[in-house]
């Protein structure tokens, strides 16, 4: 993937993934929860190694990942999965 790619999913998910900091603790920013997520997925390492890696807790790594992808589910589908115009398979309905 190429920075342009990745800076063009986080411009789409960005807002969706991004969360507030409080008085206690800084948030994992939006470009790191994406970049967690995608390593996952490309990689299929352990979220044990993942959080050893991006110094993160093992629950919190796991969340992070649920959460981007049921983003990335929600921003992607109609473009990657565009509903066909016509759709007749041969045998049924006819």
């Amino acid at each position: 993937m190429t920075p342009a790619q990745f800076d063009h999913l986080l411009t789409l998910v960005g807002p969706i993934i991004s969360k507030n900091n409080t008085n206690y603790r800084d948030s994992i920013q939006a470009k790191d929860r994406l970049a967690l997520t995608l390593r996952f997925l490309a990689s299929g390492d352990l979220m044990v190694s993942l959080s050893y890696q991006f110094r993160i807790g093992r629950s919190t790594v796991s969340r992070i990942i649920r959460e981007t992808c049921d983003a990335l589910r929600d921003k992607l589908h109609s473009i990657v999965l565009a509903k066909p115009s016509s759709f007749k398979m041969p045998g049924y309905w006819e």
